[in-house]
């Protein structure tokens, strides 16, 4: 039994473009084709000002929106890898401020425990924001595992996902809006590679008895 429905509304709430690439983008295709998904992706940061590259990340990322049929992307644009350096309560009101007359029934963000610090702390804005009020809008919230990210988190708080999402017919369109990113997936022997990642939707599959499968915490679910 799925909690996914026909005209789900879902938000992909990310620190980074590319993050929502390297963690979910077969279960976005899966909501999109088979429940007619529509899709709000938010980006915290541009993703690369921390390492000295050009800016251009932005294009992959509405590259990525297009070929996926989700809605154009937002980018609040603060700084790369210092989100620990600006007020928490700040980064909150703008993400409530940005999805108050949205009403979602899915949410999709970071695990809590993340080697990247604006992954801990986008966690914690969405969380904050969401918390369970009456009379607010309370959605499912799913915590992603980023590819060469989440996995180097401490050891005491490991990634243990609850939620498999079968995606085993849209393998071919995964490697499609893969390649959206092209400055970011490499080649070969690296966690960001295809092979890895599709090494990865094996082993989650096997895990749950599917050929591929992509895998979250359920942080929150509502049904």
């Amino acid at each position: 039994m799925s909690f996914f429905k026909k005209g789900i509304r879902v938000l992909c709430a990310f620190a980074h473009p590319d993050d929502e690439a390297l963690s979910c983008t077969g279960t976005l295709v899966k909501l999109v084709d088979e429940f007619e998904a529509e899709i709000d992706v938010i980006f915290f940061t541009d993703g690369v000002s921390a390492r000295g590259v050009l800016e251009g990340r932005s294009h992959e990322a509405r590259r990525f929106a297009e070929v996926l049929g989700a809605n154009e992307p937002h980018f609040f644009d603060f700084p790369d890898n210092q989100l620990d350096s600006l007020p928490l309560l700040g980064l909150i009101k703008a993400f409530e401020n940005r999805v108050i007359d949205a009403r979602y029934d899915l949410v999709i963000t970071h695990f809590r425990s993340d080697l990247n610090i604006d992954h801990r702390i986008v966690h914690q804005v969405v969380m904050t924001a969401y918390r369970p009020l009456a009379e607010s809008n309370r959605p499912s919230i799913l915590s992603a595992h980023v590819k060469s990210s989440t996995e180097w988190a401490p050891v005491e708080d490991p990634f243990s996902p609850s939620i498999f999402v079968d995606v085993s017919p849209y393998k071919h369109r995964i490697f499609e809006l893969l390649a959206c990113y092209e400055s970011e997936i490499n080649l070969g022997l690296h966690p960001r590679s295809i092979e890895n990642y599709a090494s990865n939707l094996r082993v989650n599959g096997i895990s749950v008895g599917c050929s591929l499968a992509e895998s979250f915490v359920a942080s929150r679910i509502i049904l």
